[in-house]
Order: structure tokens, then C-alpha cells, then sequence
């Protein structure tokens, strides 16, 4: 094809509201509908190479594979080594261990799905994956294999009229699909192919299925389609399910400005956007690992330096790596392929040997190993065992005692950390546990990533159940607010509605506030920045400050509430009880602190 400036455009747009989002959202909050816009254009392109090829009887599978080889993986491959460099001399093992396994999912392009499994509520935060933005390159690769093959057996068993037809019914069957799975599996919706293969295929479909727009009415369509992008970059937000319908807006914008087809637009041919649009992949593989870098270093305003870093090695690796064609598509032969796979290949070994060696551990002397070793065994320290009852919908786990009372410990995870004590100790009391991480009991409370209907229908497990006392937390009051037009004190109310509830239903109820929290009891960040292990008591009250002004609105006569600050601290909070970590992240505690320092909870046990 003729040079597409309004393609090259689009690329340009395309990583401009992925950066902005990922230095700083509050600028263009959707920003990240801009991998949407790639995966459309990857979809046109693509189709295009494959069906020109088809129609002239030309087309190589394994030409087509080389190409995005070069295009792709030479730069990936770059990057990495570059990270695993900086890496073996700048981060611990408790860092240094999960970007070995982000280096060997990303060169092997499996890491959307890495990350998917990653993306449970006690893994680690977005900031803290290096490669993170390669899930998207991992879903283009992984429709790279397939597509190709698909349409070349259909169109060997049927023709090729009938498989551009099928490719129609595709997109909608897996846009329907991707509506679907985005509102019951919003996680896997994200990251997996199957719910975003639509929006690679309605590229195809743009180009399959031409419309010939007048030359006077392609401004208008151009524009109609910029206005829809910039609507989605000003208007989205994280807190929207995606990619579901709302990503109908920015890709059709997408498909308008391709249909229009308006190689002549001045914005277009700029010199700024169409340098941008040259070296978007560069720039989009770059620029994610400069954003951890900024958040590893903590530096305030980050984007004034990172943004204009994230260009300028964008433009590096284009004009030094991306450029250069490594294998000569016209003249393949096998020892050149053996040559070029061996970097990528290395790369991948480097990294699961990284991963499977604790971070490269052995660099340190003895004293050290041991540390890191304990740090380890800490993040990775949860008991909580999986449900073995059920009470209705209720997925419960059940602790038999020596009486015929029954104790309802009902929240989320912070309900979830102090079941190792109760397990210790109930003897008069039957124990259930209905819990649910990530979510609170109100049911204006909505995860915008899973259901907290196990805690949220609490009513219905009074229907099978006597409990003579109901426990729960205050400590995710906060959780998600306004996501889906909550409000504080819509929250609050829903809250009192629970207590209300509760103490009709049982004859006690005990609301435990928040614990001891923050980023010195992680010891992953206590190790990564050698923070002190006594945390002043005023400096952990002072991150309760919501908490107990909205504490101040509930209507808590009659219940028994337990502060465990109260319990766990004087001056100072320890993070460490025989210099052994007391939590396995910033707010969880370990089963065996839970064990030996949770006497608070014995009057309920009593």
C-alpha cells in the first residue's frame, strides 16, 4: 500500500493516550483505550497482508510469521536485556525474581496470560511489573499465529468470498462474546484474546468491505471519528468494564477514520504526530518500565521527565534496532534463523533461570541469602483454606467446636487473616467463615473485578443459621468508592442498615477496625527500601483518618468494637516479632503473628 499518514496518525494517537494514562490519569483518564486503536489497526494491516497474498496466490505463512518477527521481537528482546542488566545490579532478589519470569512470558509472548493468573487481589501492584504493557503484544502475537491459519483453511475448504463473510459473523459472535465475558470475568476479559480478537477483526472487516466515503464528506468522517477517540481518552475511566460495549466508541472512531481514508489531512502529515506514529512501538515498549522506574525511585512528578524519556528512547531503539530488517525475508534460510532466535532464546532461558533462583540469591553472602530468604517465605505466607461448606449460594468455611453455638466471621480478607487464631481456639463455638477478598458487606459496594455477593446477600445466610454473634471488619468501608455512583455516605447508611440487621439477628456483633498498616510492615518494600522495622504509632493512625471520621457517622451503640491498634502497639508498631516479618504484604498478617498476638479476639471465642 501507498504510505497511510492517516494510519501512521492513529498509531500516533494511539500511544499519546496510552503514555499520558500511565504518567498521569487525571489528564485523559481513558487513555488506555489507545491498545483498543492498535488492535484495530494490527487487524486491518494483517488482513490486508494476508488477503492481498491470497488473491495473487503469493501468500507464505511462514513469510508472514518472519516479518512480524523482525518487526516485533528485535526490540522486545532489547529491552529486556537491558532491564535484566539494570536489574542484576540495582534490584533485590524479591524484585528481581518476578522480572525474570516477565522477561521469559513476554519473549515467549505468554504474558497476558501471566499476568491474568497475576492479577488476584494480594498479587503484586501494576507498578511494580516492569513488563507489564507487554500483555498487548502477547494478544497481537497470539493472533498472528492464528488468523492466518484460519483463513487459509477456509479458504481452501470453502473460497474466499465466503470466509471474508465469515470473518463478519466472527466479529460480532466475538464482540457479543467480549460483552459477555467482560461483565463475568472482567480479569480474563482484559487480558485474554478471545474477548479482544473483535476489535483486530472489525480492522479486517474495514478493509475486507471498503466504503467508497465522497471526497467531500471524508473531513467530516475523519473529524466524526477523532471526535470519538478524544471522547473516550476525556471521558473513560479504569473504572468502566473492559473491553465490553463502551469500547465500541474508539474503535468504531478507529474504523471511521480508516473507511475515510484522508491521506491529505494537515494534522495527519505533522511532523510531531507523524515522528510519533513512526516510533510508537518503540515508544509504547519503553515507556511502561520508565513509569516503574519513576514509582521504584518514588520521584514526585515523574511525567515531567518520564514522558519526554519515554520519546527519546522511543526514538532510539526505532532508528538503532526497530529499523533494521535482521532477517532478510526474500533470502530465509536456516542458519540465519538459528542466528537470529538465539538472542530471543537466551533472553528467555536468562529469565527463568533469574526466576527460578530466587532472583539471582546467590549473589549475596550468607547473612544476606537468609534475610531475602525470610522475605520470601513472608509474601507468600497466607492460610486460609479453601470453602468446605456450602449454605445456600454461600461458599463458607466451617470450623467445628465443642458446642452447639455458631460465631458468623463475615467480611473480607482482613475477616480472612485471623481465621489461623480462631481455628486455635473456638471450643464453644462453631465458626463460619463467609468471606470475600477485595469487597465490603454494604451492598452499595461494587468490585468493579468481581462479585461480592457471598457477603453482600449476609441476610440469606440467617435463613440457615442461628448465630448468637456476628464478627466483622471496618476495614475496606472505603473500598471502591464511587465506582458505579456510590457515595460515602450511601456507603455509610448501608453500613448502619448491616448493624441494624445484625443486632436483631444475634445476640452480639463485633465490628474490628483497622490494624497496624502501611508500606514498612510489606516486606517486600521494608527490604527494597531498608525500612525501619518500628512504625510510630501516630503515623499509622494518621492513615485511618477517613476511617474513624466515617466510624464517627455509624450508628454503633450496642456493638462491641475491638481496635487492634489498641492491642498490637504502644509508642511504636513492630513490624517483625522475633525478627521474623509479623505480614505477608502491607495490611495481612502472618498465621503465625495471628496465632500468638491475636488475643483480642478471645471474649468473642468465649
Amino acid at each position: 500500500m501507498d504510505f497511510r499518514h492517516d494510519i501512521n496518525a492513529l498509531r500516533a494517537l494511539a500511544v499519546i493516550g496510552v503514555i499520558v494514562f500511565h504518567f498521569n490519569s487525571s489528564w485523559l483518564p481513558g487513555g488506555f483505550a489507545g491498545v483498543d486503536i492498535f488492535f484495530v489497526l494490527s487487524g486491518y494491516l494483517m488482513t490486508s497482508i494476508i488477503f492481498r497474498g491470497l488473491e495473487t496466490e503469493k501468500f507464505s505463512l511462514t513469510k508472514f510469521l518472519i516479518s512480524r518477527v523482525n518487526r516485533i521481537v528485535p526490540a522486545l528482546t532489547f529491552l529486556c536485556i537491558v532491564l535484566l542488566l539494570v536489574g542484576w545490579f540495582s534490584l533485590n532478589p524479591m524484585d528481581f525474581k518476578p522480572l525474570g519470569m516477565q522477561v521469559l512470558s513476554s519473549v515467549t509472548f505468554v504474558s497476558n496470560i501471566v499476568y491474568w493468573m497475576d492479577s488476584g487481589y494480594f498479587h503484586a501492584s501494576s507498578k511494580e511489573k516492569w513488563l507489564l504493557h507487554t500483555w498487548s503484544l502477547s494478544v497481537e502475537w497470539q493472533f498472528y499465529l492464528i488468523y492466518p491459519i484460519v483463513i487459509l483453511i477456509c479458504s481452501r475448504v470453502l473460497s474466499l468470498n465466503i470466509t471474508k463473510k465469515l470473518i463478519v459473523v466472527g466479529t460480532l459472535l466475538s464482540f457479543i462474546f467480549s460483552v459477555y465475558f467482560s461483565h463475568n470475568s472482567p480479569q480474563a476479559a482484559y487480558y485474554l484474546l478471545p474477548s479482544r480478537v473483535w476489535e483486530m477483526l472489525i480492522g479486517g472487516v474495514v478493509y475486507l468491505f471498503p466504503i467508497n466515503i465522497p471526497k467531500n464528506i471524508r473531513r467530516y468522517a475523519t473529524n466524526a471519528g477523532l471526535v470519538s477517540i478524544v471522547f473516550s481518552y476525556a471521558t473513560f475511566s479504569s473504572r468502566l468494564v473492559w473491553p465490553g460495549e463502551y469500547a465500541l466508541i474508539p474503535v468504531l472512531g478507529t474504523c471511521l477514520i480508516l473507511y475515510a481514508k484522508d491521506n491529505t489531512y494537515k494534522p495527519f502529515r505533522n511532523i510531531v504526530i507523524s515522528s510519533i506514529g513512526r516510533w510508537s512501538y518503540s515508544i509504547y515498549l519503553w515507556h511502561w518500565p520508565i513509569v516503574v522506574l519513576g514509582a521504584f525511585l518514588m520521584i514526585e512528578d515523574w511525567w515531567k521527565f518520564g514522558i519526554v524519556l519515554s520519546i527519546v528512547t522511543g526514538y532510539l531503539s526505532y532508528q538503532f534496532i526497530e529499523k533494521k530488517r535482521f532477517i532478510d525475508v526474500k533470502n530465509i534460510n536456516h542458519r540465519t534463523l538459528i542466528g537470529f532466535g538465539i538472542v530471543p532464546i537466551f533472553c528467555a532461558i536468562l529469565g527463568a533461570v533469574i526466576f527460578s533462583s530466587k532472583g539471582a540469591i546467590f549473589r549475596y553472602d550468607d547473612r544476606e541469602k537468609l534475610e531475602y530468604l525470610a522475605s520470601f517465605e513472608a509474601v507468600s505466607d497466607w492460610s486460609y483454606p479453601e470453602p468446605n461448606m456450602k449454605l445456600g449460594t454461600h461458599e463458607v468455611r466451617y470450623i467445628e467446636g465443642q458446642g452447639e453455638g455458631n460465631i458468623l466471621f463475615l467480611g473480607a480478607s482482613h475477616i480472612e487473616h485471623i481465621y489461623p487464631y480462631v481455628k486455635l481456639n473456638t471450643k464453644g463455638y462453631n465458626a463460619y467463615f463467609v468471606t470475600q477478598g477485595g469487597c465490603f458487606l454494604a451492598p452499595t459496594m461494587k468490585n468493579p473485578y468481581w462479585s461480592c455477593d457471598n457477603i453482600q446477600s449476609y441476610k440469606r445466610l440467617f435463613n440457615n443459621v442461628k448465630f448468637e454473634k456476628v464478627v466483622t471488619s471496618f476495614y475496606l468501608f472505603n473500598a471502591h468508592l464511587g465506582h458505579s455512583g456510590d457515595s460515602l455516605d450511601n456507603r455509610i447508611e448501608a453500613f448502619n442498615d448491616f448493624i441494624e440487621w445484625a443486632k436483631q439477628n444475634a445476640n452480639e456483633v463485633y465490628v474490628i477496625l483497622g490494624g497496624p498498616m502501611g508500606k514498612h510492615f510489606d516486606p517486600k518494600y521494608a527490604m527494597r527500601y531498608d525500612l525501619n522495622d518500628q512504625v510510630p504509632v501516630e503515623t499509622v493512625r494518621a492513615k485511618y483518618g477517613e476511617h474513624y471520621k466515617a466510624w464517627a457517622k455509624v450508628n454503633s451503640a450496642g456493638v462491641n468494637v475491638i481496635d487492634p491498634i489498641d492491642y498490637l502497639c504502644n509508642e511504636f508498631c513492630a513490624t517483625k516479632l522475633d525478627d521474623k516479618f509479623a505480614y505477608s504484604d502491607s495490611s495481612h498478617l502472618r498465621p503465625f503473628y495471628a496465632e500468638s498476638q491475636l488475643s483480642y479476639l478471645k471474649p468473642i471465642l468465649e
